[in-house]
């Protein structure tokens, strides 16, 4: 292991980790924007599609394995402050610093719900088991739990009001104090909350009663972000002292709502920089936490079972320092992280396994002669008796690639039957792991048609052009004032041609005509 002692600069990459671990390693490229400046960005449960959100009020889907830009609205009027996927990843829920919330369909695009709070909104996050249910936190205001009725989650419906609306209220016994981040827990149960004298609060969903308060080991430490692993049952704090804590959730659930002050599980510092961590995520796996540093663009990644830091991802000088968010893939060893409006994406470095194409596969160190086997380039081997040829012909099975069961990606270990992903797949049911798009036909025969205006020139350009053109070649130049259906339809041009020949043509005698045929 390598040891840091005060004053010790950071290898440039490879701290503790020997290259088994999957964590990110390199850059593998950004996700393309136009001319927006993304902030925060949020991927889907099984990590097929990924929202991004700018500073200019919009939010673009990606598909993650294209990295393609598939969807794109303009939303807010100010900057995306809260993204959450709907767990079946139909629904959309997005936050900004226009006082408003909105609920989007991500097939149509259609915005099935508005509601507008009283200040900037800080989070917003679906339930993790209801599409149903979502929680939104304002500036300088409670936060409050959201129903809305079952036909909007389907996206059958629009409507403008909530069904429901609860607020979590503080305990009498902390009216000084104030609440600085809330989250859900992993199965949806609880709400987390942090506030700005270091406690944690935690509510019962069901009755928003608090059946849990502790403190962290010095008062006066503003609980930055509450992370919540999808596997594993505790929680990661960031608070303002640089300090990262892991807590036992089922502890503290234990300790009641008595105010007991708790020793963590586990710290997690920067003894070296001292850095200050602006975000926080947790693996896949729940194995490894990532912090991003506030004032360099450094991700670190650090190890639970060792509490060690194992690799640090640094940025280049010419992509900025400013690292806004950063989100870790729900089922790779993939990190994006947003930069100076660029989302970045991380991966590990690919290694060559030449094992995968023959198991028998050997590396030679040195060229050697080849002693060929008896029977090793034959079709068959004609010294097996009949039972083995039997075998080998019994061992091929038909693989099944119509019938498919549905996969356990992006469920937890210990999640129940009846939440795991249905097998129905189709576009108006089921989970929404990929949006179909409409392909780009380049044959113009099968182009949609459209009628667009066509403006015609001006009075200058008309005597411009009979100056220096012939009296036949006129008339082609100067188009109709309405467009046709399709304008690589030669066959209407003509006709079109033609008819304004026989009106704008001057009076000519019938002799001068004679012999002339317009070209079919």
């Amino acid at each position: 292991r390598y040891r840091m002692h005060p004053g010790d600069e950071l290898p440039e990459n490879n701290l503790c980790d020997d290259g088994s671990a999957e964590v990110p390693q390199e850059q593998d490229g950004i996700l393309g924007l136009k001319n927006l400046n993304a902030n925060i960005v949020r991927f889907n449960r099984w990590g097929t599609l990924v929202a991004v959100g700018a500073t200019g009020g919009d939010v673009s889907i990606f598909d993650f394995l294209t990295r393609d830009c598939i969807k794109h609205w303009n939303v807010h009027a100010g900057p995306i402050t809260a993204l959450s996927w709907s767990r079946n990843g139909r629904l959309l829920l997005t936050g900004g610093v226009d006082f408003m919330c909105t609920i989007r369909c991500v097939m149509t695009g259609r915005e099935l719900r508005q509601l507008l709070y009283s200040d900037i909104i800080l989070s917003a996050q679906f339930s993790p088991r209801d599409d149903n249910q979502f929680l939104v936190h304002s500036n300088d205001h409670q936060p409050t739990l959201e129903w809305v009725d079952r036909h909007v989650a389907c996206g059958r419906q629009r409507a403008l009001d909530p069904l429901a609306s609860v607020e979590l209220v503080m305990p009498s016994a902390l009216d000084d104090d104030e609440l600085s981040c809330v989250v859900y827990d992993r199965r949806g149960d609880y709400v987390l909350a942090g506030t700005a004298e270091g406690r944690i609060i935690v509510y019962d969903v069901q009755t928003q009663d608090v059946i849990a308060i502790v403190r962290q080991e010095r008062d006066t430490l503003l609980v930055k972000s509450i992370t919540v692993p999808r596997r594993g049952c505790y929680i990661v704090i960031n608070s303002t002292d640089r300090v990262i804590r892991r807590y036992d959730l089922d502890e503290i659930i234990k300790g009641g709502p008595f105010d007991l002050m708790m020793e963590p599980m586990q710290k997690l510092v920067d003894s070296v920089n001292k850095a200050m961590w602006k975000s926080m995520c947790c693996s896949w796996d729940g194995d490894y936490i990532c912090s991003v540093s506030t004032n360099t663009y450094e991700l670190y990644i650090w190890e639970i079972a060792t509490g060690s830091l194992i690799r640090i991802l640094r940025g280049n000088k010419t992509q900025g320092i400013q690292v806004m968010d950063a989100q870790w893939h729900p089922a790779r060893a993939v990190i994006v992280s947003v930069c100076d409006g660029v989302p970045i994406v991380w991966t590990k470095a690919p290694l060559d396994a030449w094992t995968a194409f023959a198991p028998d596969f050997t590396e030679l160190e040195e060229n050697g002669k080849h002693v060929e086997r008896e029977g090793e380039f034959d079709d068959g081997d004609e010294d097996a008796s009949d039972e083995e040829r039997n075998g080998d012909e019994d061992e091929e099975e038909e693989i099944d690639v119509v019938n498919l069961d549905a996969a356990d990606l992006g469920g937890s270990s210990d999640e129940e039957a009846h939440l795991m992903p249905c097998t129905d797949r189709s576009i108006t049911t089921g989970p929404l792991l990929y949006v179909p798009i409409t392909p780009r036909i380049i044959n113009p025969e099968y182009r949609r048609r459209k009628r667009l205006p066509l403006a015609a020139p001006s009075s200058r350009e008309k005597k411009k052009r009979e100056k220096h053109q012939p009296l036949g070649d006129r008339t082609f130049l100067n188009p109709p004032l309405t467009q046709f259906e399709d304008p690589n339809d030669l066959r209407a041009q003509m006709l079109a041609a033609r008819t304004m020949t026989a009106r704008s043509a001057p009076n000519m005698p019938v002799s001068k005509l004679k012999g002339r045929r317009m070209s079919k």
